[in-house]
């Protein structure tokens, strides 16, 4: 059976489209051009391209931060340059377990400035015992696993004169031989109470997502040796 022209003439455009495919992919391999050579570069980096768009992957937030090493008390944990450290070697701690040793992490004016926050520090510290903890009743002491740790969480809130307010956030990590505790403090002022007390240049209210996730950048660091 002879093969009829249309049928001819479909082979051989099918045998030119691959040729010129062949001769596009090896153009592309070995002829550079600033598209190919910056696609290989790309993949060199490891970054992934998808459809000629480059989706680099995340970064990790506390690459560049800091190392802070507790190696009496056998804790370590990381810091952004920006932030102030404060030793605590005579610590004594709200919740009546005596005299912890640690190091307090001041966040800067950066989260103060034009706001209602007065003060937010992250201490880190250790004690022999692990403290009874107490919590808010619309914020139940719960645990909570982080990098394979688990966690005692709770949360306390305290009021003073002028419309002062405080927020503790505490984890307690227990370990065989010494207790582990996180606290999270933020001092702030209520601005319904400034604007009833006739404040006319209210603050705005501070970013308490920018320091919760700041917070767990920090917790995430901590490291028991």
């Amino acid at each position: 059976m002879e093969n009829s022209p249309t049928r001819i003439s479909t082979l051989k455009l099918i045998s030119i489209l691959v040729v010129l495919a062949i001769i596009g992919v090896a153009l592309f391999l070995f002829v550079p051009t600033p598209w190919s050579e910056r696609y290989l570069q790309n993949q060199a980096e490891g970054d992934i391209v998808v459809e000629g768009q480059i989706l680099v992957p995340p970064t990790n937030p506390t690459a560049e931060w800091l190392l802070m090493t507790r190696p009496i008390e056998k804790f370590s944990f990381k810091y952004p340059p920006t932030f102030e450290l404060k030793t605590e070697d005579s610590l004594v701690m709200d919740f009546g377990t005596g005299v912890a040793t640690g190091t307090t992490v001041i966040f800067p004016q950066s989260y103060i400035e034009g706001t209602n926050l007065d003060k937010a520090t992250v201490v880190f510290f250790s004690t022999s015992t692990c403290p009874s903890i107490a919590s808010d009743s619309d914020s139940p002491v719960h645990t909570e696993i982080i990098n394979g740790a688990t966690y005692t969480v709770s949360k306390m809130r305290d009021a003073a004169m002028g419309g002062a307010r405080a927020v503790y956030t505490v984890y307690v990590l227990p370990k065989s031989d010494r207790c582990y505790i996180i606290e999270k403090n933020i001092l702030y002022h209520d601005i319904s109470f400034l604007s009833g007390a006739g404040v006319t240049e209210l603050p705005r209210e501070y970013d308490a997502v920018a320091i919760d996730e700041m917070f767990m950048n920090l917790l995430s660091t901590f490291s028991t040796q």
